[in-house]
């Protein structure tokens, strides 16, 4: 029997990184656009994560269902209006919520 513990936020803070990396290499290779975003935005990922269960795939969860949807939504956007996708930044606000800003 293997025992489970819960991930602390600093091991989650590393799992955050690394899907908003993975975020990164894709709009790099699709766009060749850079992809920034602050600290605060990884604490704002890692504490709407309440649940220690779920552990890294709540971290998944939490970005693929709170920011791709907005990131999706503004690059089909600035798309469809035949503009170029050069940088996307993600910062939060308040530590409540965040944006996304895509600059063409």
């Amino acid at each position: 029997m293997v025992p489970y513990y819960p991930l602390n936020d600093e091991e989650l803070s590393k799992i955050c990184e690394i899907a908003l990396n993975r975020i990164r290499k894709k709009l790099v290779e699709q766009y060749k656009a850079s992809f920034d975003y602050d600290q605060e935005f990884i604490d704002y990922v890692v504490n709407k994560n309440n649940d220690p269960t779920t552990g890294a795939r709540g971290i998944e969860q939490i970005i693929n269902r709170s920011l791709m949807p907005r990131l999706a939504e503004q690059c089909i956007m600035l798309l469809s209006e035949g503009k170029e996708i050069n940088s996307v930044s993600v910062k939060c606000i308040d530590g409540n919520d965040f944006e996304v800003n895509i600059a063409s």
